[in-house]
């Protein structure tokens, strides 16, 4: 059988860190995908690093971790999460009130987009 090759996400745009969440699901994708997500912790981070780009290298560094915590995905990608996830909510909470139905967007797409903005605006467990 031959082996399916899958491209990386590009990468990260470092001046739009609220892009994160986004490109973090898609280096995900990839991750599962291509069987990277079987390999060492080393090799995962190495390419998380590698996919992000040049400036990851200083970020990274500035993380201090040590050795074994270097070798670590989920520490390292946690410490990523933390830089670049910021959360202001009282913004979140604006940009939700602000949000209305679109000419011509369907009612299913409008609710969908509702949801997905209020996820960051912790109401807690209002839903529906």
């Amino acid at each position: 059988m031959a082996a399916l090759h899958i491209n990386p996400p590009e990468n990260f745009t470092f001046p739009k860190p609220c892009n994160w969440s986004k490109w973090k699901m898609r280096f995900e994708r990839y991750r599962i995908a291509s069987g990277l997500s079987t390999k060492t912790g080393n090799e995962q981070v190495n390419s998380l690093l590698y996919t992000m780009g040049e400036q990851a290298e200083d970020i990274f560094s500035s993380f201090a971790l040590s050795e074994t915590e270097q070798d670590d995905f989920d520490i390292v990608l946690r410490k990523f999460n933390d830089n670049f996830v910021k959360k202001n909510t009282i913004f979140e909470r604006a940009q939700f009130n602000k949000r209305v139905q679109l000419d011509g967007e369907s009612v299913n797409t409008f609710i969908t987009a509702l949801y997905t903005v209020s996820e960051h605006c912790e109401y807690g467990v209002l839903h529906d």
